[in-house]
This record gives C-alpha cells, structure tokens and sequence, in this order.
C-alpha cells in the first residue's frame, strides 16, 4: 500500500463530505488505509464495513444513516457541527 494511494483516497473523501456538507470524524486516517487495502484507487468509494453491498461513500445509506444516526454506518461521515459561539 502506497502512501501517495492513502493521500488521494482521503483527498476523495474530504471532497465528497465536503461537497454534501458533512463533517468527518477522526476515523478518516484508518478508513482510508482500509479501503486502499481492500480496494485501491479505483473502488475508493466501496464501504470497507460492509463491501458486498451497494454501499458507498454517501450513498443513500449513508444520507439515511446520518439522518437517523449523525453519523454513517462506518463512523466517518457525520452532520456538520454547528458553531454556536457565533
């Protein structure tokens, strides 16, 4: 496993929860070797919890997931923190 291959998959991540206005968790680091391992780049998005599934990085489990949970099935994907300070 190539660290470069990690990077790009928690690039992807970052990007995808971003893009959908989620937060992540601190599991970002251990999911992201997880799928490299299970997966590689080019299925970064499968869900290493349950990869004989549909599931995938903010899939309609997931959106379904941190609706009902604040967090997806894996624990990295959660609903944005509001800053109340402000």
């Amino acid at each position: 496993m190539k660290q470069e291959d990690v990077d790009f998959i928690k690039n992807k991540i970052r990007d995808i929860s971003e893009k959908n206005g989620y937060d992540l968790t601190d599991k970002l680091d251990e999911i992201a070797k997880a799928k490299c391992m299970f997966f590689g780049i080019k299925k970064w998005m499968k869900c290493p919890c349950d990869p004989e599934s549909d599931r995938a990085c903010i899939s309609k489990h997931c959106k379904d997931d941190i609706a009902n949970d604040g967090v997806c099935h894996c624990g990295l994907h959660k609903k944005k923190e509001i800053d109340d300070r402000e």
